[in-house]
């Protein structure tokens, strides 16, 4: 029976009791009143106490079963329930154990529920602790980093960012906020969505320089690079910028001349390596700076000594 149907009998009956309980009391209106008002609230209370008792010995019955399984203990047997929505739910519960027993005697190894869940949690603060890790790195690595997943937005800001534009992390969300204050420049836009389009059709991105706007209205030169963000299959989720400010690489010139000063570098001529800097032989057999610093300076008062003579 379902449960809407004995609650419904149960007020009818209800309902029949105090209209003969208000009949026989007729005569008496007020008495008669308190009399019906008593009956009503007795027989309400009755059923509910009936109800309830009902459907908790069957609920209880039910998660006993299901505490069972979860412990790995197919041998338990679900049993019926006179109100029909949990004899429903009884004979699902029943159908599921029959091919959890099928799947156990397939594979001869138990199935307890509650170590799958078990390894499932692992897998998932392992899967944490990987992300945690991954983030730290990027956080540290001294490189203004800004990425993003297609679907949810914002994925990575690192400190660097901040510090180097000067907006905080509520102010550039999504990539089109990125746009709208970062490059404001119609010029720039145009560069940068040509730079996506060729990097979403697989296609190489090499650095590239491009002006950023930021958060005081003063614009910054950076070197940039597109890195792809792809999921646990390999499939393509969105995208992190790497940039660096362009006036910290100028800096770095004046370490390359000190290196390039002492013949440790040296630029090639030919047009096959005319951009690639390359570590001179003397360099290569000298390994120690001073050493070389002292021959060096040895070849340069010679030369004086020469052109002094030849002044004379």
């Amino acid at each position: 029976m379902k449960l809407g149907q004995i609650i419904t009998i149960g007020f009818l009956i209800i309902t029949a009791l105090v209209l003969s309980s208000w009949y026989l009391f007729l005569d008496e209106v007020a008495y008669g009143h308190i009399i019906t008002i008593i009956i009503t609230l007795v027989l309400s209370f009755t059923l509910f106490i009936a109800v309830s008792r009902c459907m908790s010995s069957s609920i209880s019955k039910i998660s006993s079963g299901i505490e069972r399984i979860t412990e790995g203990d197919f041998t338990v047997s679900m049993e019926s329930c006179r109100i029909d929505e949990l004899e429903d739910l009884t004979k699902s519960l029943n159908r599921i154990l029959i091919s959890m027993k099928l799947a156990v005697m397939r594979t001869g190894k138990g199935l307890g529920l509650k170590e799958i869940v078990k390894a499932k949690d692992e897998i998932e603060k392992k899967y944490k602790k990987s992300e945690d890790f991954v983030r730290n790195v990027l956080e540290n690595s001294g490189i203004p980093i800004i990425g993003f997943k297609r679907a949810d937005g914002l994925l990575i800001i690192n400190n660097e960012f901040l510090k180097m534009t000067g907006y905080s992390e509520k102010d550039i969300q999504t990539e089109k906020e990125l746009f709208d204050r970062a490059f404001p420049s119609k010029m720039v836009r145009d560069k940068v969505k040509e730079k996506f389009q060729q990097f979403n059709k697989g296609g190489k991105v090499e650095d590239f320089v491009l002006p950023i706007r930021r958060k005081d209205g003063s614009t910054i030169i950076v070197v940039s690079n597109l890195t792809a963000l792809h999921d646990s299959k390999g499939n393509q989720i969105g995208e992190a910028f790497f940039l660096r400010d362009l006036s910290e690489i100028f800096d770095l010139e004046e370490q390359l001349r000190y290196w390039a000063a002492n013949g440790f570098i040296q630029v090639p001529k030919d047009g096959v390596h005319k951009r690639k800097i390359e570590i001179t032989p003397q360099a290569k057999e000298s390994g120690n700076i001073k050493e070389y610093k002292k021959k060096s300076s040895r070849k340069n008062q010679a030369k004086s000594k020469k052109t002094k003579k030849s002044k004379r």
